[in-house]
């Protein structure tokens, strides 16, 4: 019996098949993440205080507003769609 290290993976499809090269895809992707990160990380975020204070309030809990977006009723007719397995 193969140790799992030595045995080729089942169906999984060649760079030549894909039209590009995984790894390589991976190790840009990677370069671009760690180009991205940030050494402040959370700390460039401001907090949502004093100037920013109104994006505190979330508008649909407001008295006399309209609801939570999606959830009035339509007065448009439609027909009944039943889908089978």
């Amino acid at each position: 019996m193969a140790d799992a290290t030595t045995q080729s993976p089942v169906n999984i499809p060649t760079p030549e098949e894909l039209g590009f090269d995984p790894e390589a895809l991976r190790k840009k992707y990677a370069a671009e993440r760690a180009r991205r990160l940030r050494a402040d990380a959370n700390d460039q975020y401001q907090m949502i205080a004093g100037r920013f204070d109104h994006y505190n309030v979330d508008p649909t809990s407001i008295p006399g507003s309209r609801g939570r977006p999606g959830t009035r009723t339509s007065t448009c007719s439609s027909s009944a769609v039943a889908f089978m397995d």
